[in-house]
C-alpha cells in the first residue's frame, strides 16, 4: 500500500502470508504479532467478523474502511470507520492521519 510505504510501516497481507493448511493458527499468529490490524470493510470475507474478534480480544488497534456504500452490520456501526468515494487520494490522506494518530497514540 502506497500510504503504508509512505509511513515507512512494515505490513503483511495475510493471504499472501499463509501458504499451509494450518490457516486459522497463522492468521492467529499474524495477528498476535502486529500492532494494527486494517481491513476493507466494502466486500468483506466471511472469515473478517472472526478475524475482528480475534483483534478486539486480543486488544489490538483497528483501521476500519470501506466504501461509502457499504452498509455495516450494526455491531460495527459504532466503530470509527474511514469511508471513501471515488477520490483514493482522500482515502489516503485520512488514511495515514489515522495512523499517525494511533502511532502517536502508542508511543
Amino acid at each position: 500500500m502506497p500510504a503504508l510505504n509512505e509511513l515507512n510501516v512494515k505490513y503483511k497481507i495475510a493471504k499472501l502470508e499463509i501458504r499451509t493448511k494450518d490457516f486459522l493458527c497463522k492468521i492467529c499468529e499474524l495477528i498476535q504479532q502486529s500492532k494494527y490490524f486494517l481491513t476493507n470493510l466494502t466486500n468483506p470475507t466471511f472469515n473478517i467478523g472472526f478475524e475482528l474478534g480475534l483483534v478486539l480480544g486480543l486488544d489490538k488497534e483497528i483501521i476500519l474502511i470501506a466504501s461509502n456504500r457499504t452498509k455495516l452490520p450494526s455491531d460495527l456501526v459504532r466503530q470509527k470507520v474511514i469511508f471513501y468515494g471515488r477520490d483514493l487520494n482522500e482515502l489516503k490522506d485520512d488514511f495515514i492521519n489515522c495512523l499517525n494518530v494511533l502511532i502517536k497514540k502508542n508511543n
